[in-house]
C-alpha cells in the first residue's frame, strides 16, 4: 500500500466518523461551495423542506434547480421539481452523504465520490 492511498483512506475514515445522524434543522439556511477556480454552487434549504440552488461556471449561470429535501441519518436527499441543470432533469432524485456539519460549514460526499465543503452564507443583508 502506498502512502498516498493510506493518507486518503485515513482522511475518509476520519470524516466518516464525524456524523452518524444529522438534525435536519442544522441544514436550514443558505450555503456556498466554490472549487476556487471555475465553479460556484449556492443552495438554500428552507424549514418547509424546499430548496433552490444555482450553479455558476466561470461567472455565468450554468443552471438552477428547485425542489424538496430531507435528511435520513446522514443522507441528504434531493427531490427536484424543476431544473435547468443539464445533468439533472426535473423529477430527478439525488442524495449526498453528510460527513460533517457545524454551524458554519458542512462537508458532503457526493454519489460521484467528490468531497465538497459548503460554507454558510449570511442572507440577512
Amino acid at each position: 500500500m502506498n502512502y498516498r492511498h493510506l493518507l486518503v483512506s485515513t482522511i475518509f475514515m476520519g470524516l466518516g466518523a464525524c456524523t452518524s445522524s444529522v438534525n435536519p434543522d442544522a441544514i436550514v439556511g443558505s450555503w456556498r461551495y466554490s472549487d476556487g477556480k471555475r465553479i460556484v454552487s449556492e443552495i438554500t434549504f428552507r424549514s418547509d423542506r424546499s430548496f433552490n440552488g444555482r450553479i455558476t461556471l466561470e461567472g455565468k449561470t450554468y443552471g438552477e434547480a428547485q425542489g424538496k429535501w430531507s435528511v435520513t441519518g446522514n443522507t441528504l436527499n434531493y427531490f427536484y421539481t424543476s431544473s435547468s441543470l443539464p445533468r439533472v432533469p426535473s423529477n430527478a432524485v439525488d442524495k449526498d452523504t453528510i460527513k460533517q456539519i457545524t454551524s458554519t460549514y458542512f462537508i458532503i460526499l457526493s454519489r460521484s465520490g467528490e468531497v465538497r465543503q459548503y460554507e454558510r452564507v449570511d442572507r440577512t443583508n
